[in-house]
């Protein structure tokens, strides 16, 4: 695997609040474009090193992805510790992939300001598009579900929030139905923080009902013991799904 193989992406958001919570949730984005899957990655750590443009540096490890599709993308996340005081800063990320020659530095500013986030929303609205997943499945089997989502509020969507009540992290929320009825549910994770404006394409794999049958999948964003984004006027995705045996 060379330097052509995979690409490299940073994603954190724009704008986080100046309040609260001492770091912000970002990831770097693999992507696979040697045109067939990649697996030779998985035994190893990525070497991150982030800091801001004035500022003390710091260093992370992050387990790589599995497997990577061609054509795909997947995601490492990692943490940085948040300015204390509002303005713009430049964040710095350099990478290392372990046993190749393969390195890089990403940068991204990032303002700091008053910005209220889902722990306490302000307004909770996003927008989709491009949501995919297969029209078939088998009971049991594992269903990729791919799309956009777009922060469409004023308020920004924290990942992660680290305490032991896990109030406010915004994931995506999916619902299986039959027959107008609800039947199993799941969560997937946002891949980092979103500001405002920003859109972020997200992966969930949710396991496929036991029972053969003709199902709806809904899918919606949650902020967690705060609210489902429906219930603020929100439009969910509907996919139908048929399952076999």
């Amino acid at each position: 695997m060379g330097k052509k193989d995979v690409a490299f992406s940073l994603y954190a958001p724009d704008t986080v609040s100046v309040k609260g919570r001492g770091s912000i949730n970002a990831a770097i984005g693999i992507k696979n474009n040697s045109g067939k899957g990649i697996t030779g990655i998985r035994e190893g750590n990525l070497a991150i090193n982030y800091g801001y443009e004035a500022g003390k540096a710091g260093k992370s490890a992050r387990k790589l992805p599995v497997y990577i599709s061609p054509n795909e993308e997947e995601y490492v996340a990692f943490s940085v510790k948040k300015p204390k005081v509002a303005g713009k800063y430049g964040l710095r990320v350099k990478y290392e992939l372990p046993g190749t020659d393969i390195s890089g530095e990403l940068n991204k500013e990032i303002t700091v300001s008053e910005i209220p986030d889902s722990r306490n929303p302000s307004r909770l609205g996003f927008e989709t598009r491009d949501f995919r997943c297969p029209e078939r499945a088998k009971t049991g089997s594992t269903v990729r579900i791919t799309g956009f989502i777009r922060n469409a509020g004023d308020t920004l969507w924290l990942s992660r929030v680290g305490d032991i009540y896990d109030r406010g992290p915004v994931r995506l929320g999916g619902t299986w139905y039959r027959k107008g009825k609800a039947v199993s549910g799941f969560r997937a994770l946002l891949s980092c923080d979103v500001s405002p404006g920003e859109e972020l394409r997200v992966i969930a794999r949710p396991e496929a009902p036991d029972e053969p049958g003709e199902y709806t999948l809904k899918i919606d964003l949650v902020s967690e013991h705060v609210a489902w984004f429906e219930k603020k006027g929100n439009k969910t995705v509907t996919l139908p799904v048929r399952i076999s045996r």
